[in-house]
């Protein structure tokens, strides 16, 4: 089959995208006009570029939030989203009996109540579901604090046993916690990762309804091809004046960009690291990520893979 049949969304993609860059390039560059005729002779030369350089490419980056959100909210009003051929949602397919997801959520001292809480919940969802058979559910800890350690222990105890869940949650902390939380991911990819077709990894925090799971493994077996679907998370039950406000946001408008993206990207996009369902051999063979030079921040080390 060839590339052009095999992928018919790439050259409608390429064709959008040229028309949201000139939808971006030329508003910052008239703009950008304006704003000369602003400044001039009221500022340094020296000044003046970098200011005008700026400014431009801040207005680009309002242009395209605001050609996205335009679209988004068409689309929405449309009632339809699915505008190419080809599209993963059409294509759902039965899961096989021997299809196995993996749900992974790598944890490093968490607060385990928490985690154990939003865990079960998802665990519920989908034994109501019906699709409870095809999943299995991995606490993967680097959890240094011995008294964190016993604890999450006790509560992943408690949980299965509460569940009668001892075989389908499972809990291992590893010795050596290198490369942070990535790292426990890659390593789960080389210990067990075969023997599971689909992964799915869940920050600390998250909580996914069964229906939205079983969904996003019907569109994988439906569609061999595709090799990520990523969900689009959404904050719930936040308490601190900020967090209300950002989960407000997403709620109101976090739709209509995600409808906006769909229609620019189609099957491109980046992986946040969370929340998706992947295809674990694939993955594990082709996202690994080179070790960077420099200090980092072990709590933001979640969305690559390091199998180094």
């Amino acid at each position: 089959m060839g590339r052009s049949s095999a992928r018919p969304w790439e050259a409608i993609g390429r064709y959008r995208r040229y028309w949201l860059s000139t939808f971006i390039i030329l508003p910052a560059c008239g703009a950008g006009l304006m704003l000369v005729q602003v400044l001039a002779d009221r500022l340094p030369l020296w000044l003046e570029i970098p200011t005008l350089l700026i400014f431009v490419l801040l207005f680009a980056w309002i242009s395209a939030g605001f050609w996205t959100a335009v679209v988004g909210f068409i689309l929405l009003m449309r009632g339809r989203t699915d505008t190419v051929p080809g599209n993963p949602e059409l294509r759902l397919a039965e899961p096989r009996p021997q299809s196995r997801v993996a749900i992974v959520m790598p944890i490093y001292n968490e607060e385990v109540e928490r985690v154990a809480a939003g865990l079960q919940a998802t665990y519920k969802s989908l034994q109501h579901a019906g699709a409870l058979a095809h999943f299995e559910f991995f606490l993967l800890s680097d959890t240094r604090d011995p008294a964190i350690w016993l604890r999450e222990e006790l509560v992943w105890s408690a949980l299965c046993q509460s569940l009668d869940a001892f075989g389908r949650i499972h809990y291992r902390r590893r010795p050596i916690n290198n490369k942070a939380k990535s790292g426990n991911v890659a390593d789960f990819c080389r210990r067990w990762g075969k023997n599971y077709e689909y992964m799915v990894v869940l920050d600390a925090d998250s909580v996914m309804n069964g229906e939205t799971l079983y969904r996003m493994l019907e569109m994988m077996e439906g569609n061999p091809q595709v090799g990520i679907i990523q969900t689009q998370p959404l904050a719930v039950n936040r308490e601190t004046l900020y967090a209300r406000l950002q989960q407000f946001a997403q709620h109101l408008y976090g739709p209509i960009f995600s409808a906006g993206l769909r229609f620019w990207q189609l099957g491109d996009g980046h992986y946040i690291g969370h929340n998706a369902i992947l295809r674990t051999v694939p993955f594990t063979q082709y996202c690994a990520l080179p070790v960077l030079p420099g200090s980092y921040d072990r709590k933001w080390c979640t969305g690559g893979l390091h199998l180094t």
